[in-house]
């Protein structure tokens, strides 16, 4: 069973503080698309003297993913997934400890013609509901031409759907027991376009980039950077036992690596050998921002979004040349991320929540 379409104006999605408590309910902004859905592996049952299986048995509990992007215009929405977004920790610290790690996700359908913004005017909405969700992947991207842009990745337990928003059935699993939590309700709170003091979109023209010891055999100062990529991936190993019908955990698998990566125009080249990296195997800190739009020239703009890895090794580094386009060269950094109180080392998120 699985189901895919596209955000549109008469939908919107939601997170939930945790999965199994008291449902206090976000409205994530700025969604552009999402694909959700679920899947079921059966175990074919064979026996001698017959062709076709005797039955299709499930073993194990289905799959349930989404993956959905959103404009970059603050903090915001990463804080209401989990996420540290002041700086002070690991931005995935609070998954770590498992303070912020599982959540409900929804999303709303209204009425063709109907816009989601205002409730429910026609008292015919629905939801699709994911429970039990885990984050897998986040990444951040920007690049010339294009509004900078989230995409994430959520597995989760279970899913449901509802004919409403108000005083729903959570859609969480008891893990342990295999069972649906039940006197638990969700209602999905008011759509807005936004909140006070929230950019429209950020542009590429407001992106900064900084980075320490960059002996990177290309000045970086004379590139032009025309894309960069942040990414943090956390797999995840479902834990089971006997006797529960559901993994009781979905654990992060170590080593956690964040990766950033540019693609750039080269300008001029500097002294250097890549087999340097051999005897001077340099730390790096680098930092991609995004100021809030305003005037050119304007001094003091507030930094909307930042990301900053800290302690990342040069992975690789490859030039492009040929006829016609510029010369161009795409470097990768990666740094492992520490634990909660680790502060030299991993990704780090900060900016603006509004």
């Amino acid at each position: 069973m699985s189901r895919s379409r596209v955000i549109s104006p008469t939908e919107a999605l939601f997170v939930s503080t945790n999965a199994t408590g008291a449902q206090t309910i976000s409205q994530l902004y700025r969604i552009q698309s999402a694909n959700y859905g679920g899947s079921q592996t059966r175990t074919p049952v064979n026996q001698y003297g017959q062709q076709a299986a005797i039955d299709q048995v499930i073993l194990e509990p289905g799959s349930v993913t989404m993956e959905f992007s959103y404009l970059s215009t603050n903090m915001l929405n990463e804080a209401n997934l989990g996420f540290v977004t002041d700086g002070s920790a690991q931005s995935i610290s609070g998954f770590l400890n498992k303070t912020s790690d599982e959540k409900n996700y929804y999303v709303l359908t209204v009425p063709e013609g109907e816009d989601a913004l205002g409730g429910d005017s026609v008292g015919k909405n629905e939801v699709w509901a994911m429970g039990n969700g885990f984050i897998t992947n986040y990444s951040f991207s920007a690049q010339v031409g294009s509004f900078p842009t989230v995409s994430v990745s959520v597995e989760g337990l279970n899913f449901s759907t509802h004919s409403g928003s108000v005083a729903q059935p959570v859609p969480s699993i008891n893990p342990a027991q295999g069972t649906k939590v039940t006197g638990q309700t969700f209602t999905l709170p008011t759509v807005a376009s936004g909140v006070l003091g929230q950019a429209t979109a950020l542009r590429p023209g407001d992106v900064i980039f900084s980075l320490t010891n960059p002996s990177l055999g290309v000045d970086i100062n004379d590139a032009k950077i025309q894309q960069v990529t942040i990414a943090v991936d956390l797999g995840r190993e479902p834990q089971n036992k006997l006797g529960s019908a559901f993994p009781f955990s979905r654990e992060i698998t170590f080593p956690i690596n964040a990766t950033l990566s540019i693609d750039a125009n080269v300008g001029d080249l500097v002294t250097g050998n890549f087999s340097d990296i051999l005897c001077d195997d340099k730390d790096y800190n680098l930092t991609v921002g995004v100021k809030k739009p305003s005037c050119p020239g304007t001094t003091g703009t507030p930094v909307a979004v930042s990301y900053t890895l800290k302690g990342a090794k040069l992975t690789s580094q490859r030039w492009t040349s040929s006829i016609g386009p510029n010369k161009s060269v795409s470097l990768e950094w990666t740094a492992q991320v520490g634990g909660p109180r680790d502060l030299s080392r991993g990704l780090f998120f900060s900016g603006t929540n509004t």
